[in-house]
């Protein structure tokens, strides 16, 4: 049995954290408050905190996270004419994919001055095509719209980080080849996260910076397509909110 950390104002540990399996494939879980995080994970995380700290820097705003052939095709049929209608209309949440016109570089979309703060910033997913994950959108919309509209960008797609999001012709985080664990905000943190999304081409670690990876929790014993609920806590040594009156380590 691992060791469980009550820590002081655990009511409060809202977090997106990512870990990876015995094959290394990388999973994300949505605490939603209540789940059991991983002692190495700090509280009130989000995605974006992973994608800048384990890809891989190119320059000023750009990172790398060059995806297999499969997942990048798939991502480059989604966006569709009717998907980048929603880009125009603003249909933006945590993000936008782009597709550049033959002929045109990163250096032609010019977001680089707008990418003023640590977490603004984009991600190249290919190494051959001018395909992108724009990571910080709001500021940056009608830059985008104005791409669509000078032929810069040849289609887009809206992101978002929520599975269910993908029925309203957003690309969802799991379609870049995330597992997708959530953790039920009505549930205790004794309670399992449930495994929402299975990838169809998982995302291994092989692909991230190496630099910094082993802080990455590991399932080193699992293997996240053969677990459709799983518990932190069975694994891992974990913090997460117990009962006012158990405020002592628990073995």
């Amino acid at each position: 049995m691992q060791k469980i950390v009550d820590y002081p104002a655990g009511h409060s540990m809202d977090t997106d954290w990512f870990a990876v399996d015995e094959k290394g494939n990388v999973g994300l879980f949505n605490s939603c408050g209540e789940g059991a995080l991983p002692i190495q994970v700090e509280r009130e995380t989000a995605w974006e905190d992973f994608f800048l700290k384990h890809t891989i820097p190119l320059e000023k705003g750009l990172r790398q996270l060059f995806l297999n052939e499969q997942t990048l095709n798939r991502l480059i049929d989604r966006c569709t004419a009717r998907s980048t209608e929603r880009v125009m209309d603003g249909w933006l949440t945590d993000g936008c994919i782009v597709i550049l016109n033959e002929g045109y570089t990163w250096e032609d979309l010019d977001m680089e001055k707008y990418f003023v703060h640590a977490d603004d910033f984009a991600l190249q997913l290919s190494p051959h095509k001018p395909v992108y994950l724009l990571c910080s959108t709001w500021q940056e919309e009608w830059k985008i719209e104005d791409a669509i509209k000078n032929k810069v960008v040849a289609k887009a797609c809206p992101f978002s980080l929520y599975a269910d999001d993908g029925s309203d012709n957003r690309i969802t985080i799991n379609e870049l080849g995330f597992f997708v664990y959530n953790h039920s905000p009505n549930d205790w943190a004794t309670e399992p996260y449930k495994r929402v999304c299975v990838a169809e081409t998982p995302l291994n670690k092989s692909l991230l910076n190496e630099k910094d990876i082993e802080e990455i929790p590991l399932f080193a014993e699992i293997s996240f397509e053969q677990h459709p609920y799983l518990q932190p806590t069975d694994y891992l040594s974990c913090r997460t909110f117990l009962d006012e009156e158990d405020e002592e380590e628990v073995k």
